[in-house]
């Protein structure tokens, strides 16, 4: 019997998500095999260096993305936003790769982290709200840790 593969892209910087992913990863059947990409995980010092390395690491993640969803056939691909101005724009970046790689439907997007006054400037703005619309109507489930 062949195994089911899933993607995780995950942050760990300890807490609820950390906890989260740790435990779906550690309690799967030995029906699945597991990849974790780790992204958005340094602490940044300093504005420009914030910029600069944040930049960086979305260039170099991204990359490891693509090599990943081209070289391995994923039953499903994991991302955890959480629902906060960069980490959004950021894991929409992803998620914008994963659907372009032809994985739209496979994902599983489970936001947390929920700051109402980004969901009050998305769902009032018609540009942000058409294109936040059209990248997460594709994906195949979505859980919101409200």
């Amino acid at each position: 019997m062949s195994k089911h593969k899933i993607l995780f892209l995950a942050t760990y910087r300890g807490g609820g998500i950390q906890h989260f992913c740790e435990m779906l990863l550690n309690h799967l059947s030995p029906d699945f095999q597991t990849d974790l990409l780790t992204v958005g995980n340094r602490l940044y010092q300093g504005l420009w260096r914030n910029f600069i390395i944040k930049i960086f690491d979305l260039i170099h993640a991204a990359y490891k993305l693509i090599t990943l969803l081209k070289n391995g056939s994923y039953d499903i691909v994991h991302i955890n936003p959480s629902f906060k101005a960069y980490p959004l724009l950021r894991d929409s970046v992803y998620l914008l790769m994963i659907h372009k790689l032809g994985y739209g439907n496979r994902t599983v997007v489970f936001f947390h982290g929920w700051d109402g006054n980004l969901a009050e400037r998305i769902s009032g703005n018609p540009f942000y709200k058409r294109r936040f619309l059209t990248l997460y109507k594709e994906v195949g489930v979505i859980f919101v840790l409200y």
